[in-house]
């Protein structure tokens, strides 16, 4: 058997080598991305946002089209929304003419049961009266269609028994005291301490190299009307120097009252990047346009690097017990 000596330098770099590897195969949660709705008809557009005064009636089309192989029945039923979670989906609850953000109560039209021929399009009209003494802000409803008559419900079933896929969501701002206001609940990366690249072990691809930064920015609406936030987050190095940007809100997504919403956004950073960086927030919303910004920071540090450094201090300190012993060395041969 050959034996091989192997110095405290080698030693070392093999070490880390190794600690590398081995961290990289870091288990990676997989999400399934297969969606089936499974449902034969569409209901079009998703969303639609009016502004009505008291006492005004709003005329209203909801288009629903069959596209599945048989003749469709489907029944109409309304209902309120709220927002579910920090996602922005919404949760639906029966109507409640309390609540202040309720509009499914305005909303007037034929609950009859529709007829659909296999690939029929169909057009239906709908109104929204409101009433003369309706709270202003916003108010939020929704139009289902659902191949289940709300009449054969069970006890202890759902009266909602459609799913948001196919139901026109309908927002309402009805002008008066108007109170648009939003803050900022968080704005920071998931890690601060970010070591690149990482490594994880995937089955679509054996050696996944990622040098994400993750960001995390949460909005909360305080006032009594939704809106939409749209903005960028500036990335900047340590001199102030440009080096990304992302678009924050890109699909345009609602707030609703009294509930918060959360943003990600990921900026893929260089390889050779390293050292402090500054992220900007800076969003608008609502009319008249208003404001508000916030700021985090984070560090990017390479394994690379951290390698590099750590051989190099090795060398240098080789170098001086190198140096030390010869002059030990030397002081004995003059004794």
């Amino acid at each position: 058997m050959i034996k091989v000596k192997l110095s405290l330098f080698a030693k070392t770099a093999i070490a880390l080598a190794s600690f590398f590897i081995i961290f990289s195969f870091l288990p990676n949660p997989l999400q399934a991305a297969d969606e089936n709705p499974g449902f034969g008809y569409t209901v079009g557009p998703p969303v639609v946002e009016y502004t009505a005064e008291r006492g005004q009636t709003v005329n209203g089309v909801v288009k629903v089209n069959d596209y599945s192989p048989i003749e469709v029945t489907l029944y109409p039923q309304v209902a309120d929304f709220a927002a579910k979670d920090e996602t922005g989906q919404p949760t639906f609850y029966d109507a409640n003419p309390n609540s202040k953000y309720s509009l499914s109560s305005w909303i007037k039209f034929s609950e009859e049961p529709v007829i659909f021929a296999i690939g029929e399009l169909k057009a239906i009209p709908y109104q929204i009266v409101v009433p003369e003494d309706a709270e202003p802000g916003g108010h939020y409803g929704v139009l289902f269609f659902s191949t289940k008559s709300p009449n054969n419900v069970k006890e202890g079933e759902a009266k909602v028994v459609a799913n948001m896929k196919v139901g026109q969501l309908i927002l309402v701002t009805v002008p008066g005291e108007i109170k648009t206001e939003g803050i900022v609940e968080t704005f920071k990366t998931k890690h601060f301490w970010n070591f690149f690249p990482q490594v994880k072990y995937s089955n679509e691809k054996f050696f996944n190299f990622s040098h994400n930064i993750d960001f995390i920015t949460r909005i909360q609406n305080v006032g009594n009307v939704h809106f939409k936030p749209a903005g960028k987050i500036e990335i900047k190095n340590l001199f102030g120097q440009k080096v990304g940007s992302e678009v924050v809100n890109e699909i345009k997504g609602n707030i609703l009252p009294d509930s918060t919403r959360k943003f990600d956004n990921t900026w893929k950073a260089k390889w050779y990047q390293f050292g402090y960086f500054k992220a900007n927030l800076d969003l608008s919303y609502g009319t008249p346009e208003q404001s508000f910004q916030d700021r985090t920071g984070f560090l990017i540090i390479p394994w690379w690097l951290i390698i590099i450094v750590i051989l190099v201090i090795l060398l240098l300190w080789r170098m001086l017990a190198k140096k030390k012993k010869r002059k030990k060395e030397q002081l004995n041969n003059k004794s």
